[in-house]
């Protein structure tokens, strides 16, 4: 069957809308994170692409992919730690632990910031503005689709989004369809991370 443009999981009270071209997630005032999830669970290799600006908060956004679930997925969180780092988790069973070390860098708000993620196999890379910034291997998760979330007291714009295989056919273009999306649909899960 056809791919649904509906996500298949909303996590935390963030208010999701598109705005034009854009994907909004507005979470200021919320105490915890939030997560919209889509695409495929059986996807396996794939490149995950998009942009993205913070306007509020002061960190940058989340991308998961090969996703199970919150608790089941690996995580790029640019500019996490109040814009001080960004970092690469992986979730087994809700314990996430880092894949690699942290790579420290500033991450500025009011930015757009171009995030493409390559996995293939057991092995990750993730660039930020086409520098590539993680380069490791890990086989924990082998397919899952992905998902785009923001921290807590955080307002990010995303465009375009995109999965597309290795050999460049595209599996998903654009921003979900958020009609009838409810806000909190599903009470958010915390996620934490042992060092």
């Amino acid at each position: 069957p056809p791919l649904g443009r509906k996500p298949s999981d909303v996590i935390g009270q963030a208010d999701w809308r598109v705005d034009g071209d854009e994907l909004v997630a507005d979470n200021v005032g919320q105490k915890s994170g939030a997560i919209l999830f889509f695409g495929n669970k059986e996807w396996t290799d794939y490149d995950f692409s998009f942009e993205a600006k913070t306007l509020a908060g002061k960190s940058g956004p989340i991308a998961l992919f090969r996703t199970f679930d919150n608790s089941n997925c690996y995580r790029l969180m640019a500019g996490n730690f109040a814009g001080t780092k960004h970092s690469l988790t992986c979730s087994k069973m809700g314990k996430t632990t880092p894949v690699v070390p942290p790579v420290m860098e500033q991450y500025d708000v009011n930015r757009w910031y171009k995030v493409r993620i390559e996995v293939r196999g057991n092995k990750l890379d993730c660039y930020l503005n086409a520098r590539k910034i993680f380069d490791c291997m890990n086989g924990t998760h082998e397919k899952g689709e992905v998902g785009l979330g923001v921290t807590v007291d955080g307002n990010i714009r995303w465009k375009n989004i995109k999965v597309a295989t290795p050999d460049g056919k595209v599996l998903w273009d654009g921003s979900p369809d958020l009609l009838g999306l409810k806000r909190g649909a599903k009470p958010p899960v915390v996620a934490t991370i042992d060092d």
